[in-house]
């Protein structure tokens, strides 16, 4: 998956990549429940699944697990975007 961003000249300008069995994410958009200016284009073939936050949230409820693995996530999130400005 290829994650881009359209400047104002029309060009694009890619932001990050993700592989296979990786999550991919706007986590701006996610948080704040905002639409997302960033693009996400698969790069080949790609089987998804894909959660909307009241169905991550649910699962939070559910599992201490989820909460760690979405904490987890988060951390991850936030590396990278404080390493790729």
């Amino acid at each position: 998956m290829r994650c881009f961003f359209l400047k104002e000249d029309g060009t694009d300008m890619t932001d990050n990549f993700s592989f296979e069995n990786e999550f991919i994410t706007d986590y701006h958009s996610y948080l704040t429940q905002s639409p997302s200016i960033q693009n996400t284009v698969a790069l080949e073939d790609a089987e998804l699944l894909i959660l909307k936050k009241k169905e991550v949230e649910a699962l939070y409820q559910q599992s201490a697990n989820f909460q760690q693995l979405g904490r987890l996530m988060a951390e991850n999130l936030y590396v990278f975007s404080y390493t790729h400005p």
